[in-house]
């Protein structure tokens, strides 16, 4: 259990959600394959692998160069078009089916789905994945090398990362709905669906902070899945910024139909490769350090799924993804872009140095398009109020492919504390793919109300004070401390929340609805509004769910979750069988099962279940009929887990 071996006041518990249902879907949920392998497939595969593997002549002889791995904002313009242009390429490469790009979409489903997530598999089984995916795009543009994004420069930025140029069409392109612009725009994935994102949903970006406790640690057991803490799980912070890109990311298996999981995978490999230097300093050879879990999946000597075997040879087993050979023959990475006095230079156009941490961030893509001021010339303190705890930043120098000691690798990092005010957006509606097993279609999904109750948070300070006698009191008028009739029953706490955490000065908050399907695949986002001034307050948003069908034998299973955009998860109740016009909501643990048969707690379209709470018998006023709601999230920010059994000792 997660919760066992961490602290609700250090770990935000959406991350433990994240990383929990992630689990259950990958290991356990209902996994429907779209789309087949052909043999066309499977012998493209076995020619990338035998040109790639050390017996194969051409690696001896004719390999290209080793390739050198540049964060994607540091490339040269026209290194990035090669990159963008080779990635279209092999998208219209239709000498296999569908085509060279969407043929790696596909290796990455199936099988693979549970035997190389979830365990120390992910990580080799991934580098092999990124090498072939590289050597294909060197094919058709030669000299082209895959950059990594290294999410922590936009986590960093003093605006919000949604803002970042990243999302701009200079590289992915818009990050709201569908994509058109960039170069990318208008890309059409394998199942038909357009190519769309919804960033900053949920999830969060890897931090600097993130990123050094994964490099605090000595050896793989304690960086892979199945891990006790979810702060210490590359693997799972990975699983994070799938989430808070969203659209086709959102579902792992369905993520590599975005260009950028290329990109985000290169970083975490980076990591990695990081982490392995690291251990030959402290005398642990990355070669061997393959750990045992007891999944028979994630076996050493396994074979890998999905790769064919090579001729003369057979098949690449789990631990072979652990060799150095892979870094050794075929590329290497350039550190993370860094600036210190007295260079306050990150080497890019599209990256500024921020003097009061000394690290480099991105720049956004308003900067770039009106000339705003800079971070350092410009104080958004006079705007905006940026909440949650100090920040503990460090900075990676060094080249990465160099051998360091313990000693120095643990000098290569460069502590800062501060508070950094964040320019606050409350994001666009959410793009929903209404997808369910395979088929994109909004009439095959049931729509449900859901009720946010919800406290004000603790460490909220609003701009609102109480005038008494004259004189300004230092306490804003919402705050509950200021009434008797609040304060003995609204006793908010202080649970962790994301580095990132911020909040508008209007009081405007928004709290994520999140659906996931577990006797089916499928998922759906949306959110509600909320008054932060208030000291408690409750709003309706609704969520959707596959439609139950009138022959359905079982029950439709969906798993229904609400977080605000801190991390910090609200506590479900459901209402309870029987208990008449004066409800009563007991605990769950946010699971529906849902029927066809009546009364149904939900509504046939979005209208039915809108319309469903209102009564509209009086022409002068509709009449809220919010007691028939079957599920509430109370967010009432305690010291306590939103999952009540995870609370017993």
């Amino acid at each position: 259990m997660k919760t066992k071996h961490s602290n609700v006041k250090e770990v935000p518990s959406e991350d433990i959600c994240i990383t929990c249902i992630t689990d259950y879907l990958w290991k356990q949920g209902k996994h429907v394959h779209c789309f087949n392998k052909t043999e066309h497939d499977v012998k493209w595969v076995a020619e990338l692998l035998t040109e790639l593997h050390p017996a194969s002549t051409r690696t001896k002889r004719s390999a290209p160069r080793r390739c050198r791995r540049k964060e994607y904002r540091m490339l040269t313009d026209n290194e990035r078009e090669d990159y963008h242009r080779a990635v279209n390429l092999m998208k219209k490469d239709t000498s296999i089916w569908p085509n060279r790009y969407d043929g790696f979409v596909i290796f990455h489903s199936g099988m693979s789905g549970k035997s190389a997530h979830r365990g120390p598999n992910f990580y080799g089984w991934h580098r092999i994945l990124l090498i072939m995916y590289e050597y294909s795009l060197r094919k058709l543009v030669p000299g082209v090398c895959l950059p990594y994004w290294d999410s922590t420069l936009d986590s960093a930025m003093s605006t919000m990362p949604e803002n970042s140029i990243i999302w701009s069409k200079h590289f992915m392109g818009n990050g709201d709905g569908q994509v058109q612009t960039g170069p990318f725009r208008r890309w059409m994935n394998i199942d038909g669906s357009p190519l769309m994102r919804n960033i900053g949903s949920t999830g969060q970006l890897l931090t600097k902070r993130t990123v050094l406790n994964i490099l605090s640690k000595r050896y793989n057991h304690q960086i892979c899945e199945p891990s006790q803490n979810v702060l210490h799980s590359l693997e799972g912070l990975h699983d994070q910024v799938h989430m808070w890109i969203g659209g086709k990311m959102f579902d792992i298996a369905t993520s590599p139909m975005d260009p950028i999981f290329f990109m985000h995978h290169a970083f975490i490999d980076c990591l990695w490769e990081i982490f392995r230097k690291q251990q030959i300093g402290y005398k642990i050879d990355p070669n061997k350090d393959y750990p045992t879990t007891g999944d028979l999946l994630q076996h050493p000597d396994r074979p890998m799924d999905n790769l064919p075997p090579i001729p003369g040879f057979g098949k690449l087993r789990n631990k072979d993804g652990y060799l150095s050979y892979w870094t050794d023959k075929f590329y290497f990475y350039d550190p993370p872009p860094t600036c210190s006095f007295p260079t306050l230079d990150c080497g890019s156009k599209w990256l500024e140095c921020d003097t009061r941490r000394k690290i480099c961030v991105s720049k956004s893509n308003q900067a770039l398009s009106f000339q705003y001021p800079t971070f350092n010339s410009f104080n958004p303190w006079d705007f905006y109020l940026k909440r949650g705890k100090r920040d503990t930043y460090k900075v990676l120098l060094g080249k990465l492919g160099e051998q360091e000691s313990p000693e120095q690798s643990q000098k290569s990092y460069e502590k800062v504390k501060l508070n950094v005010p964040k320019e606050v957006a409350l994001g666009s509606p959410i793009q929903n793919a209404f997808e369910i097993d395979c088929v994109q279609d909004i009439r095959a999904w049931a729509f449900m109300a859901i009720k946010v109750i919800h406290l004000r948070p603790q460490e909220v300070k609003m701009s609102a004070h109480i005038i008494e006698n004259g004189k300004i009191q230092d306490t804003d008028m919402y705050n509950e401390s200021n009434y008797r009739s609040l304060k003995t029953h609204i006793k908010p706490g202080s649970p962790a929340m994301y580095d990132t955490c911020m909040e508008d000065n209007s009081g405007a908050f928004r709290i994520n609805l999140v659906s996931r399907g577990l006797s089916y695949n499928g998922w759906y986002e949306d959110y509600v509004m909320v008054d932060n001034r208030l000291p408690i307050s409750s709003h309706v948003g609704y969520i959707a769910f596959k439609k139950p069908g009138p022959n359905d034998t079982e029950p439709v299973t969906a798993f229904i979750s609400a977080s605000d955009t801190c991390g910090r998860m609200c506590k479900p109740k459901c209402l309870k069988k029987g208990s008449g016009s004066k409800p009563t909501y007991v605990s769950c643990d946010g699971v529906i099962n849902a029927t066809a048969q009546s009364p149904l707690m939900y509504g046939e379209t979005y209208g039915d279940a809108a319309g469903d709470i209102w009564d509209f018998s009086d022409p002068m006023v509709p009449v809220s009929k919010e007691n028939g709601i079957f599920m509430i999230f109370y967010c009432d920010y305690s010291d306590s887990w939103p999952w009540e059994s995870c609370n017993k000792s």
